[in-house]
């Protein structure tokens, strides 16, 4: 299929899904990569539809039925899966997260999370990439050999990386200041700049730029 029936294709399997899909089933149902995918999604979201990325792939965004409260938490990461049970097994949806960064302000993931069965795909995630992290933490050197040096709460420490992914809080435009409608995403690039580097510059986010 052309790029235009593909990007119908995917729209369509988004509106006809309640739950989120995947960009690798995407990429299987379509023949074509996981990069191509995202490249299409967005440039589905550019086009006014309302995308949303979830750790369990992509949805649309739909009005939630209900009242839509934020609740405050703090606990230790061993906690995490109870918390999420308490909510889901009180009728709750969990839409997302919100970690309030002393520097960059409200940081938001989409999680999505309504049933056991959610909860526990996304825990088993978290678990499986045994992603080690720091709260209260804010770095406060990095040299050019990736040494990132640190200030948290436990006192300064230092990290030789590997790959070092700077996550600021970088966001597009918003829907005011440009004329796209729909939400516009948060994260190390836009939309747009992953997609030049992607499309025009031959170049993959993540692993070369």
């Amino acid at each position: 299929m052309d790029a235009q029936t593909r990007r119908e294709t995917i729209a369509q399997r988004l509106r006809q899904s309640p739950t989120p899909v995947s960009a690798s089933a995407l990429a299987r149902e379509c023949s074509v990569s996981r990069q191509v995918v995202v490249g299409d999604v967005a440039l589905l979201r550019a086009g006014g539809l309302d995308i949303l990325a979830t750790a369990r792939g992509y949805i649309l965004a739909r009005p939630e039925p209900g009242v839509i409260r934020t609740v405050a938490c703090a606990h230790p990461q061993e906690n995490m899966a109870r918390e999420l049970e308490l909510m889901v097994d009180h009728g709750c949806r969990v839409l997302d997260v919100v970690v309030e960064h002393p520097v960059y302000g409200q940081l938001t993931g989409q999680l999505g999370l309504s049933s056991r069965y959610d909860v526990g795909e996304f825990v088993r995630k978290v678990e499986e990439l045994s992603i080690p992290y720091r709260t209260d933490t804010t770095v406060v050197k990095l040299t050019p050999d990736k040494q990132v040096f640190a200030s948290s709460k436990d006192g300064y420490i230092s990290v030789q990386a590997k790959a070092v992914i700077l996550a600021m809080g970088c966001r597009e435009r918003t829907r005011g200041a440009v004329c796209i409608p729909g939400t516009r995403p948060a994260g190390v690039y836009t939309a747009g700049v992953a997609q030049a580097y992607i499309n025009l510059k031959n170049k993959m986010v993540g692993r070369e730029v």
